[in-house]
């Protein structure tokens, strides 16, 4: 594969940033793709000052729903609403380009996170594509060949080209725009619910399959489609039992992956390292965050948002970001549908949108009204 030297991004990246090599801080950030775009070293070393234990401050985040299912409305009620109670926009706005299908046309989502990167915001994506040998849902399990996928003329891989494709064209828009990405593909690969991952009786993708896929993914957005915007999110389960994977077992390789993410849901936020998920994600090295969490069966609203917040300060300070998934019918999963959410968007711990640096630039945090004390 035609793929970036990883040390040669190191150089053009320190380069574009401070104007030559020795000026480089110790903990420089090392875009797999982006290398040649300033803003994502910024945003790598950012991420990576607030994953060191004695800084802990974390970046709040909302998704906004699937590009297939009114992604304008799901963000009206899930992040301007949060906007409108707590004064402060969160500093993350994510959206899913596709919820067992990826729409042709992407520029609902891709239009509002343009719109939050324009105003200083960062923005995250992710995808739940269909299953390829059978067209059918991203939960549908039942797959064929895994070579299908790379042969070729089969109907697996049209399939699969056809969606990377499309969810290629919405990434270009955004690149088009300036706009780096947060990408995160084929999420919770280490568990046994989405065809790209484990199965039951351990049947289904492998780790070097997997591997493989990932690193297909990278070598067409990259290489092909000259997507230099992106920032590779490799975002496990967390393991909490035997039945999922270990964290790092699916892992692609360092030069395919920039920031590791756990997907986390629970209603109490505990044992996030009882198998040993917090600890081995930080054994990559990587800048560290979560890339969705929510309450795992407490969806009436009542979830408490500050016990997250209080779970990170105490035990897990290296998770530099978290994402709040959003609600659904029945499921009140977003931060703005449970309690407190001005407290946590308040909270002098979690940054919002207006206290990001200027990514384009080199800045100071912007300035905004005073916090009330923490709680």
């Amino acid at each position: 594969m035609a793929l970036v030297n990883s040390k040669l991004t190191h150089f053009i990246c320190a380069v574009s940033l401070f104007g030559a090599l020795p000026a480089l801080p110790s903990q420089a950030a090392e875009p797999t793709a982006a290398f040649d775009r300033p803003a994502a070293c910024r945003i790598l070393d950012f991420l990576g000052e607030l994953s060191q234990d004695d800084r802990p401050r974390f970046i709040s985040g909302q998704n906004l729903g699937h590009a297939n299912f009114e992604p304008a409305d799901s963000f009206e009620s899930n992040v301007v609403d949060l906007r409108r109670v707590s004064k402060r926009w969160p500093g993350i706005v994510a959206a899913d380009f596709g919820f067992d299908e990826i729409p042709a046309d992407l520029d609902d989502a891709t239009g509002l996170l343009a719109l939050h990167w324009k105003h200083g915001g960062l923005v995250a994506a992710s995808m739940h594509p269909p299953n390829p040998w059978r067209q059918s849902e991203a939960h549908d399990r039942k797959t064929g060949p895994f070579a299908d996928l790379f042969r070729e003329g089969s109907a697996a891989r049209s399939q699969w080209r056809r969606d990377l494709s499309r969810i290629a064209e919405g990434l270009a828009s955004l690149r088009d725009q300036g706009v780096i990405v947060l990408w995160r593909p084929l999420h919770e690969m280490n568990g046994n619910w989405f065809w790209w991952g484990k199965q039951v009786g351990n049947q289904g993708l492998d780790r070097d399959e997997f591997a493989q896929l990932w690193q297909d993914m990278f070598e067409y957005f990259t290489v092909e489609r000259k997507l230099d915007n992106l920032l590779w999110v490799y975002s496990p389960n967390v393991q909490t039992g035997r039945e999922i994977a270990s964290v790092t077992k699916y892992y692609p390789g360092d030069q395919y992956v920039d920031i590791v993410a756990m997907d986390w849901y629970d209603d109490r936020f505990m044992n996030l390292n009882a198998f040993g998920s917090y600890s081995q994600l930080a054994s990559l090295g990587k800048p560290m965050g979560l890339a969705e969490v929510g309450p795992q069966n407490q969806r009436d609203g009542s979830f408490d948002n500050l016990v997250l917040l209080q779970r990170l300060k105490k035990d897990y300070p290296k998770l530099g970001f978290f994402v709040f998934w959003h609600s659904w019918t029945g499921a009140n999963v977003a931060m703005i549908d449970n309690i407190r959410p001005v407290d946590m968007m308040q909270h002098e711990l979690v940054l919002d949108r207006d206290e990001l640096p200027n990514f384009l630039r080199p800045a100071t945090p912007k300035s905004r009204s005073p916090r009330p004390a923490p709680r």
